[in-house]
């Protein structure tokens, strides 16, 4: 089930280098399960072209652009969970189960 974005993106806005440009969607989290994964839990942002697909910017190209957005993904997720009350150890635990790794 599609889910609007927990990470305070919006559309005409890339969420890295903060222009007002036309942005395409990214879901942080890829591969097929953690796409689909990424989109339930709202995980995706808009990012312009170049901060989303080309090189070197590009977080499908840029290690370092991809793992600080992973980073920002996590502590999204973990942070929703803490406000709806679970606590913070749990919420981290929630995480690696639903995508199997600790990006913090």
């Amino acid at each position: 089930m599609a889910k609007k974005s927990i990470m305070g993106t919006q559309k005409g806005f890339c969420y890295m280098c903060f222009r007002y440009t036309p942005t395409e969607k990214h879901h942080i989290f890829g591969g097929t399960a953690n796409r689909r994964l990424s989109e339930e839990d709202g995980l995706w942002v808009y990012l312009c072209p170049e901060c989303h697909n080309i090189p070197p910017r590009g977080v499908h190209f840029n290690q370092n652009r991809r793992e600080w957005l992973q980073k920002a993904g996590q502590r999204a997720y973990e942070n929703n969970l803490i406000a709806k009350g679970m606590p913070p150890a749990e919420a981290r635990a929630a995480f690696m189960e639903r995508y199997g790794k600790n990006y913090l």
